[in-house]
C-alpha cells in the first residue's frame, strides 16, 4: 500500500490524535448503546411471514369469518369427578377470573356447559369432542379465546401473565395448572430470546478472551481486540430498537456472532502490529510503524468485512422476514466492526506501547507444524486433492439427503415449562393443537342439509381411526346439540361455510403436512360432490416456514456464492487466485449440509442460514493467505517459495483466527434449543474445515500447472 494512499493518511492522522479518536467513537456509539437497553423481543407471525403472502392472507380472512383461533388451553387433574358440582362451581370462578383479563373474547369451560347440558353420557360425550373433559374424566380444560386484536404481539406476554395468575388463584395448589396453545409459545419464545442472547454472549466473551489470550499473548493486546467487537454487538441491539425492527429468537444469536466473526480482523491487526513492532529501530516513529502496519491489513480486513457481509445480505433474499433481518443487520454490523476495530485498534495502539510476546527460539507446535505443512505441500498436492474429492463426494451425498422441517416447540429448552406442560395435556387429555377445515356445500345445497351433516360425520369418523387425530369437533356436534347459530364461530353469518376441528398432536411441520394432506385427500372421498374442505386457521400458515426456509437457502447460497467470489477476484485482481478461491471456500459449505444430511440436521429456521454464512466467514482466511502469496510472488519468490513463506508467516493468524471462530459457534451447542445447538455444531465444525481448506486444498491448487515468472502486482 502506498505511503500516501487515503487509507493511509486517515489512519496516520487517527495514530497522531488517538484520545481525540475515541471520544469522538465513544460520542457516536452512545445512542445506540443507550437505545440497547430498551430492546424488547417479537415472535409474533409478522416476523416469520411476508405481508402479501397469500396463506397469511387466508389466515387473516379466516380470522375474521370465524373468528381468532389462538386458544389458550387451562388444564389440571381435578380431585374427583371433572362434572360433580363442587368441581363445576371451581371451574366457573376460574372461567370467570380468566373472562375478566383484558384480551380474552371467551372462556368455555365444562362446567358450565354441563349447567345447560347437563352432566349425563351425551352431554360427557359432547364435552370429550370439545376437547374440555379427558376420556377418563378426571383432567378438565378451560380454552381461554384470545382477542383478535391489531397490538395482540405486544400484549400477549401481559395476557399470559394475568391468564397463569387468575388460573392459580382459582384453582389453587391442589389443581395445579398447565397451560398449552399458540400463545403460550409465542410468549416463551420471547422471553427465552432476551435470555438466550445473554447467555451466549456472555459465555462467548470468555471464550474468546482465553482464546485471545493464547493466540495474542499479552491482556492489553486481548484489550485492544475484543472492546471493538464487543461495542458493535451492543450496538446492533441498539439498531433494532431505534429501526423498530423485531428482536426475534433467529436474530437473538446475532450480538454473539458479531463478537466472534469480529476478533478475526483483530487478530490480523495485532499479529502484524507484533511483526513490524519487531523490526522497529531505536529512534523510528513508533506511531508512524502503528499507521503502517493498521494500513497493510485494512485492504485485506476491508474484503473479508465485505465478504462475510455478502454472505449475510444475502439472507435479505429470504421471505422470511426473521431471516432477513438478521442478514441486514449483521452485514451492516461487519462493515461497522472493521471500520471500529481499525480505529480503535490503531487509536489504542498509538496511545499504549504494546511490547510482542518474546518468541520462542524453537518455535511452538503450531510454528513447527506450519514449517513442516510447507515442506511437504509440493510432495502432496495430488494425495491432498485426491483425498479432498472423495470426501467431497461423501458430503455431497450426505447433502442431498437434507429435508426441511421446523417444530417451533423445540426452539425452546427440553425442560422448558411450555414443553413439559404440552406434553402433559397431551398424555392427560389428549391433542389440543386444531387443524381447522373449512367446509363449503356445492352449489344448491347448505351446510346445514342433512346430506352434507352425514358426509360431514362420514369424514369425521374416517380421520379420528388416525393415530394423529384425537377427535374431531364442528357444525355436526353443535346441530345435533342444537348450539348451532350463525356467526357463533363455527358457521359463517351467511351460513354458507362452516368450521371444523380436528384436534392433532404438537409436531413439525413435516407431520403436520402429512396429516393435513391425508384429511383432505379423506375429505374429496367423504364428502365428494355434496361439499369441499380444505385446511385454512394458523396450521396451514405455519407449513409455510418450511416453503421460506427452502427457498431462502437456495437463493441465499447462490446469491453470496456470486457475490463472494466476484469480490474476491475485485481484491486479487487475478483469475488463478480467483479459481483457486472456489474449491477452497465451496468444501465448508459441503461440509456444512453434508453434515446436516448425515446426522438428520433438518433445515429450519436455524440452521436455513448456515450455509451462506459459513461461506462468508470462511472466505476472510484465504483472502489473508492469498492476498500475502500474491506480495510473495510479486518480490520474485517462486511458488513453491510463496506457498511455503505464506504458510509459515500468515498460517498462524489463520489457525488462532479459525479457533476462536470454531469456539465461538460452539458457544452455541450450549443452547438447550435443538435448532440452535445444531446451527453452533454444524458451522463450528465447518469453519474448522475451512482452516483446513486453506493450509491443505489452496496451497495444492496453487501449485498445480508450470510455475511462471510473476510480475510485480500479479500472482499465478
Amino acid at each position: 500500500m502506498s505511503s500516501d494512499s487515503y487509507l493511509h493518511r486517515v489512519l496516520r492522522a487517527v495514530a497522531a490524535h488517538p484520545w481525540r479518536t475515541l471520544l469522538v467513537l465513544l460520542a457516536a456509539v452512545a445512542p445506540l448503546a443507550t437505545a440497547a437497553g430498551a430492546l424488547r423481543p417479537d415472535n409474533s407471525l409478522a416476523v416469520w411471514f411476508v405481508r402479501d403472502d397469500p396463506a397469511l392472507r387466508g389466515y387473516r380472512e379466516f380470522v375474521r369469518r370465524f373468528g381468532n383461533d389462538e386458544v389458550v388451553a387451562v388444564a389440571y387433574h381435578a380431585p374427583g369427578d371433572a362434572l360433580a358440582a363442587e368441581e363445576r362451581a371451581v371451574q366457573r370462578r376460574a372461567a370467570d377470573a380468566l373472562r375478566r383479563v383484558e384480551g380474552v373474547d371467551q372462556v368455555l369451560s365444562p362446567g358450565a356447559l354441563a349447567d345447560t347440558i347437563g352432566t349425563g353420557t351425551g352431554a360427557r360425550a359432547y364435552l370429550r369432542r370439545a376437547g374440555l373433559i379427558s376420556e377418563d374424566g378426571r383432567t378438565v380444560v378451560l380454552l381461554a379465546h384470545i382477542s383478535a386484536r391489531p397490538d395482540i404481539d405486544a400484549v400477549r406476554g401481559r395476557i399470559m401473565d394475568e391468564i397463569r395468575t387468575g388460573a392459580i388463584r382459582t384453582l389453587g395448589a391442589e389443581r395445579a395448572p398447565h397451560y398449552a396453545g399458540i400463545g403460550v409459545v409465542y410468549d416463551a419464545l420471547n422471553r427465552q430470546t432476551i435470555r438466550d442472547s445473554g447467555i451466549y454472549l456472555g459465555i462467548a466473551f470468555g471464550v474468546m478472551a482465553v482464546l485471545l489470550w493464547l493466540a495474542l499473548r499479552r491482556w492489553l493486546a486481548v484489550a485492544i481486540a475484543i472492546v471493538p467487537p464487543v461495542v458493535v454487538s451492543v450496538m446492533t441491539m441498539g439498531l433494532f430498537t431505534l429501526t423498530g425492527r423485531p428482536f426475534t429468537q433467529v436474530t437473538s444469536i446475532l450480538p454473539m456472532l458479531v463478537l466472534v466473526i469480529g476478533l478475526s480482523d483483530a487478530i490480523h491487526l495485532i499479529s502484524h502490529y507484533y511483526t513490524e513492532r519487531r523490526a522497529l529501530a531505536p529512534g523510528e516513529p513508533r506511531r508512524e510503524m502503528v499507521a503502517c502496519a493498521s494500513a497493510w491489513v485494512a485492504l485485506p480486513n476491508l474484503f473479508t468485512a465485505l465478504t462475510t457481509a455478502a454472505g449475510f445480505l444475502a439472507l435479505a433474499s429470504s421471505r422470511m422476514p426473521a431471516i432477513r433481518d438478521l442478514g441486514l443487520a449483521a452485514a451492516a454490523a461487519m462493515m461497522i466492526g472493521w471500520m471500529l476495530t481499525l480505529l480503535v485498534g490503531t487509536a489504542a495502539l498509538a496511545i499504549w506501547d504494546l511490547q510482542p510476546p518474546p518468541e520462542r527460539v524453537a518455535g511452538g507446535v503450531i510454528d513447527r507444524t506450519l514449517a513442516a505443512l510447507a515442506r511437504a505441500h509440493p510432495r502432496w498436492r495430488w494425495q491432498v486433492l485426491t483425498g479432498v474429492a472423495a470426501v467431497t463426494a461423501v458430503l455431497l451425498v450426505g447433502a442431498a439427503r437434507v429435508r426441511a422441517d421446523t417444530f417451533t416447540l423445540e426452539l425452546l429448552p427440553a425442560g422448558h415449562v411450555a414443553r413439559t406442560d404440552s406434553r402433559w395435556i397431551e398424555r392427560n387429555s389428549g391433542f389440543y393443537t386444531p387443524l381447522e377445515f373449512v367446509v363449503r356445500p356445492a352449489a344448491g345445497k347448505a351446510v346445514l342439509d342433512t346430506a352434507v351433516l352425514r358426509a360431514l360425520g362420514d369424514w369425521q369418523r374416517r380421520v379420528e381411526r388416525r393415530p394423529d387425530v384425537a377427535r374431531t369437533f364442528g357444525v355436526a356436534e353443535l346441530a345435533a346439540a342444537r348450539r348451532i347459530e350463525p356467526g357463533g364461530g363455527y358457521l359463517t353469518e351467511d351460513g354458507n361455510e362452516a368450521r371444523i376441528t380436528a384436534f392433532v398432536p404438537m409436531t413439525s411441520t413435516r407431520r403436520i403436512a402429512r396429516t393435513q394432506h391425508a384429511l383432505e385427500a379423506e375429505g374429496r372421498s367423504a364428502l365428494g360432490g355434496a361439499a369441499t374442505l380444505h385446511a385454512s386457521g394458523y396450521l396451514p400458515l405455519y407449513l409455510r416456514i418450511v416453503d421460506y426456509v427452502v427457498s431462502g437457502t437456495v437463493w441465499g447460497l447462490a446469491i453470496s456464492t456470486v457475490i463472494v467470489f466476484a469480490m474476491v477476484g475485485v481484491l486479487l485482481r487475478s483469475l488463478p487466485l480467483t479459481l483457486a478461491a472456489i474449491p477452497t471456500n465451496l468444501f465448508p459449505v459441503a461440509m456444512v449440509f453434508g453434515i446436516m444430511g448425515w446426522t438428520g440436521i433438518p433445515l429450519d429456521i436455524a440452521t436455513a442460514t448456515i450455509g451462506a454464512i459459513v461461506l462468508g466467514i470462511s472466505v476472510d482466511d484465504t483472502i489473508h493467505f492469498l492476498f500475502r502469496y500474491r506480495e510473495a510472488r510479486a518480490e520474485g519468490a517462486s511458488r513453491e517459495e510463496a506457498v511455503g513463506r505464506t504458510c509459515r508467516e500468515t498460517g498462524r493468524a489463520v489457525v488462532y483466527a479459525s479457533l476462536v471462530l470454531a469456539l465461538g459457534f460452539a458457544v452455541l451447542a450450549t443452547s438447550a434449543s435443538r435448532s440452535i445447538a445444531s446451527f453452533g455444531i454444524v458451522a463450528s465444525v465447518s469453519i474448522a474445515g475451512a482452516a483446513l481448506a486453506d493450509l491443505f486444498l489452496l496451497p495444492a491448487l496453487l501449485l498445480l500447472g508450470r510455475d511462471r515468472p510473476a510480475t510485480r502486482g500479479t500472482a499465478r
